[in-house]
């Protein structure tokens, strides 16, 4: 956890997502505020929240509270490896229990295999994903991040939980896969859906002028985004301002143990 320089990069978890990001910004508002010309026509904000990565409390906070209410832009400094980021996929969480009966491991007839019937499912759970590609996000994904199930080798497993995390784009019909998942469950196979967290998925205008210009200066690419960000909560139809997600760092790098940025 502790910063380690060595060969021009910082290493420790956090450099990259988003240690490194936070010091951009502060650089970014020193400079501009030494410029009164901008000063005369323009207002800097900075916002650190917390608790980004689960429960986005910060965010949902500060959006209750309307401090971006007269903004006109909102940049987030996440690691893009400096690529212009202008969209983010939205995100599914679900908890899928499915349950079975338990029975003694040489007699399966007697019981209902909760694994082997998870098993089952698993192809559709990949197969409710709406098969189009968004020009800016690509395609819809699914990651099946934990499977809990079974006691003991001899013992039929009448349960198992699985954690399943979608990333989708803004053509994914949200309440058609919600109501897919919970069309799983039958008469035989008892599932019980538990959402644990919902998040739209967000495009900006790139041919915004401020993008624009940024383009033109930094040379680099405009992409969209596989993850969310805080700015689900900022930007909405009563606040449709225009955003960008910008910033230092390899987001293929973060959340590891070898997690850098580079200094320079």
């Amino acid at each position: 956890f502790s910063a380690e320089i060595k060969n021009g990069r910082l290493y420790g978890r956090g450099s990259a997502d988003m240690k490194g990001g936070i010091a951009f910004l502060i650089g970014v508002i020193r400079v501009l505020s030494k410029i009164p010309e901008f000063l005369k026509h323009y207002k800097l904000m900075f916002l650190g929240t917390a608790d980004e990565e689960k429960g986005m409390t910060g965010s949902i906070t500060l959006s209750k509270q309307e401090v971006m209410k007269d903004s006109i832009l909102l940049i987030i400094a996440e690691p893009t490896n400096l690529k212009i980021g202008v969209g983010e996929k939205g995100l599914l969480w679900v908890k899928l229990k499915i349950t079975g009966k338990v029975a003694h491991g040489s007699m399966p007839h007697e019981g209902i295999n909760a694994i082997e019937r998870a098993l089952e499912i698993l192809p559709q759970l990949q197969d409710f994903l709406v098969d189009r590609n968004n020009d800016i996000l690509g395609n819809s994904t699914l990651n099946i991040g934990k499977i809990n199930g079974g006691t003991a080798i001899n013992i039929i497993p009448d349960k198992v939980v699985l954690d399943l995390d979608y990333r989708l784009i803004p053509e994914q019909d949200h309440k058609l896969l919600i109501k897919n998942l919970n069309n799983l469950q039958k008469p035989d196979l008892p599932i019980n859906l538990e959402i644990l967290k919902e998040l739209p998925a967000l495009v900006t205008d790139s041919k915004h002028l401020f993008i624009q210009n940024i383009k033109e200066i930094s040379k680099s690419k405009i992409v969209g985004l596989s993850y969310a960000t805080d700015a689900v909560h900022f930007i909405n139809s009563k606040n449709p301002i225009p955003f960008l997600i910008f910033g230092p760092g390899d987001p293929k790098n973060i959340h590891k143990t070898e997690e850098y940025i580079e200094i320079e």
